[in-house]
């Protein structure tokens, strides 16, 4: 399950959600680079890793046409929504919406972990 809300108080601005197996929830990663040298070896820079670094797809079926219809108008009125995954409480951006394919599929870019 996953919970989506608004930040401010909107009474439609809420809905839980069924995801299907086939989402894609983000590994852990690390911000790292590799260049090579002249001398045949390698300089890796690693910067950490950082929850922002996730995009989830989530992807979601026999949706009621009203929800459909508030999970577009949460897309369209809101720049950062909240999600609630079994991962924890992540705040972002809906930065893609396919309403019309059953599994329903959005994009969830993370920019912070709330908890």
């Amino acid at each position: 399950m996953i919970g989506i809300s608004t930040l401010i108080y909107d009474l439609d601005g809420h809905m839980v959600l069924n995801e299907s197996p086939k989402s894609i929830i983000p590994n852990i990663t690390r911000r790292v680079s590799r260049t090579a040298t002249l001398d045949g070896k390698a300089i890796i820079s690693d910067l950490g890793h950082s929850v922002s670094d996730g995009t989830y797809i989530i992807k979601t079926f026999n949706l009621s046409t009203s929800d459909r219809d508030k999970l577009k108008a949460l897309v369209e009125s809101y720049s950062l929504v909240r999600m609630s995954t079994r991962q924890g409480c992540l705040l972002g951006v809906i930065k893609s919406l396919n309403v019309e394919d059953n599994p329903m599929e959005f994009v969830f870019f993370v920019q912070e972990k709330v908890s």
